[in-house]
């Protein structure tokens, strides 16, 4: 940040991933949106090449057990032909058609995300890896997300995720297919508040240290 701290001439706070929770809150108290947004399993996300490996073997074997959801850009044959066209208007300036053709891509809005999470058993979430195999380690903002819905949350392990949430109280994390399915097979075995409780305790820390508010108003007072 140095250099950019030069020529802007002021100083530049980063401000972590986090949620907004204007947005993201509990949403699953009437029975008419459990039921139509409630899931054993969620995952909301883009297919990435860099998240595909993890996919194709997993989640074909969880839909053959569980009643999974699965929402973002990539996930189907038209969405992944609309993607590379929206990039070649937008880049030809042709920006009505872009608009035109992001239309027709598979969206979701935020309030339903957030009542995905919210109903879910269980909310997966997925980080992005090198092609050999080796994490990118970069934190992605669907973490708080999820835990600010009071979701229950079970994730591959990102560095530094232990800074944010207490594994096994306020987070699970696999660090393997093996170590996935196993937890996955355990908590829908198990009465749904188990997972619930984990969930509601992530809630609790991401509305004492991981909204934008108090990471705004953090970043204001040291500036």
């Amino acid at each position: 940040y140095e250099k950019l701290e030069r020529e802007l001439g002021t100083k530049i706070h980063f401000i972590h991933h986090a949620a907004d929770s204007f947005v993201y809150y509990p949403d699953n108290a009437y029975p008419e949106i459990a039921s139509v947004f409630a899931s054993d399993i969620v995952f909301v996300g883009s297919r990435h090449t860099a998240k595909r490996v993890l996919f194709k073997d997993i989640l074909p074997e969880l839909c053959k057990k569980y009643r999974v959801r699965v929402y973002g850009a990539g996930w189907d044959m038209k969405d992944r032909i609309l993607r590379p066209a929206q990039k070649i208007a937008r880049n030809l300036g042709m920006n009505n058609m872009a608009g035109a053709i992001n239309k027709n891509r598979i969206t979701i809005t935020q309030e339903d995300e957030r009542k995905l999470y919210s109903s879910a058993k269980i909310c997966l979430n997925f980080h992005e890896y090198y092609k050999d195999g080796t994490p990118k380690n970069f934190e992605v903002e669907r973490t708080f997300k999820i835990a600010a819905c009071g979701g229950f949350q079970i994730s591959d392990y990102c560095l530094g995720m232990e800074r944010y949430f207490e594994e096994d109280k306020e987070i699970k994390i696999a660090r393997n297919k093996a170590e996935l399915l196993g937890l996955i097979d355990y908590y829908l075995r198990l009465e749904k508040d188990t997972g619930r409780n984990i969930g509601r305790l992530a809630g609790e820390r991401v509305k004492k240290e991981h909204t934008y508010f108090n990471k705004t108003l953090f970043a204001f007072c040291f500036r």
